[in-house]
């Protein structure tokens, strides 16, 4: 598990750098609309951990065989954890935190749920995952 993480935190990096890039040169290089450019991005952020994580960070894949369903509840995820980031900002606005802080809690609390939704729902053979990885 703890090596799951690890390789799991370097994918998350690189599909990061690989989010970035795309979102710089679709608005620098492409004068496409920002918000155009980070749906863009962050879609093609999203297919690079996918691919990654399939193919080096998770040993069991449970929908190996059904890839369009295991797709989307990959995507599905990354949506909770953008709704968790939102919530967590929102909840430290509201009390007056600095932005800064509160998104760097965001982004922890969602890599690590997020994290464990995916290793609970997608890449264990155990029912019991959830447990496992918490």
């Amino acid at each position: 598990m703890k090596k799951e993480f690890l390789f799991y935190a370097v994918v998350s990096a690189l599909a990061l750098a690989v989010d970035v890039t795309i979102l710089y040169l679709a608005t620098v290089r492409l004068a496409m609309p920002g918000y155009l450019a980070a749906a863009l991005a962050y879609a093609v952020g999203l297919a690079v951990h996918y691919v990654l994580s399939v193919r080096y960070v998770f040993a069991y894949r449970r929908m190996a065989f059904q890839r369009r369903t295991e797709i989307m509840v990959y995507a599905l995820t990354g949506f909770v954890g953008i709704l968790l980031s939102a919530a967590i900002v929102y909840a430290g606005d509201s009390l007056g935190q600095p932005l800064a802080m509160s998104k760097l809690a965001a982004i922890s609390v969602s890599f690590v749920a997020v994290f464990m939704i995916r290793k609970a729902t997608l890449f264990s053979a155990d029912k019991n995952a959830a447990k496992e990885a918490a």
